[in-house]
């Protein structure tokens, strides 16, 4: 009968021959790589484990933050301080120091926490009148995928540029809490703003494409709404704002 049993090709057998006379010549390089490789993984994990705990610690201190800063906002200065400056008579370490110990150079290290801290402490110095260190701290806040905090954050610096004779960086930066919030609630105010600014530089053409905009985009807003007249006639509050800017277009 005959021999059926097949033999294996003589290049496979060499193939596994090279790969293991490979193996035994680069072994310890083959060692340290794969060492290497587990030390990234483990170092990865460690790194979010890290990271978690100080996001809650970061989100802790925000927590504690924010009563200080509402009674601040009603015109309590010594609440303003307190918010950013800590108050260790409640083991709250302040705003200041929550940005410099869970904020990181690298990204992927800084908290969520440390971030609405920035925002946090920028309102505060707006607060103070001090626009200088209201503008840092805003322009440090890293706007997020979210239609809530992030555009609100973006419309504060904005004003914070205004007071500061910045009008064309707090005209665009408007437009950007506009885009961010995508809504009838709060984009038509933030462009409303930003048109009245441009009205005020006289730059009435853009002024009047804004206002024309919050009609065509959000006819559902309350700027847009038709509301009755004395004289019996309906109108949309944003008209008037379009009808003023062309006059005074035609008046310039």
């Amino acid at each position: 009968m005959a021999n059926n049993k097949q033999k294996a090709p003589e290049n496979s057998v060499d193939m596994v021959t090279q790969s293991e006379v490979f193996v035994q010549k680069y072994k310890k390089q083959i060692i340290y790589v794969l060492v290497f490789i587990v030390a990234l993984v483990a170092a990865f994990w460690g790194l979010k484990t890290y990271k978690n705990g100080q996001e809650g610690k970061a989100q802790a201190q925000v927590s504690q933050a924010m009563p200080y800063l509402l009674q601040g906002l009603q015109g309590d200065s010594a609440s303003v301080d307190l918010a950013l400056m800590g108050d260790k008579a409640q083991k709250f370490d302040g705003l200041l120091q929550t940005i410099k110990k869970y904020s990181s150079f690298l990204p992927f290290l800084s908290t969520d926490g440390a971030n609405v801290a920035n925002y946090l402490a920028g309102l505060c110095y707006n607060q103070k009148g001090d626009m200088k260190n209201a503008i840092k701290y805003l322009e440090a806040f890293s706007p997020q995928s979210d239609n809530t905090v992030s555009p609100q954050a973006v419309a504060a610096l904005a004003n914070c540029y205004a007071k500061n004779n910045q009008v064309d960086k707090a005209i665009e930066s408007l437009k950007k809490a506009a885009k961010k919030a995508d809504n009838a609630a709060f984009s038509p105010i933030y462009l409303l703003q930003a048109g009245q600014l441009l009205e005020n530089a006289k730059k009435y053409d853009e002024a009047i494409e804004i206002y024309e905009s919050i009609k065509e985009d959000y006819p559902t807003s309350a700027l847009s709404a038709q509301t009755e007249m004395p004289s019996g006639l309906s109108d949309a509050q944003i008209e008037r704002y379009i009808e003023r800017a062309k006059m005074e277009k035609e008046a310039k």
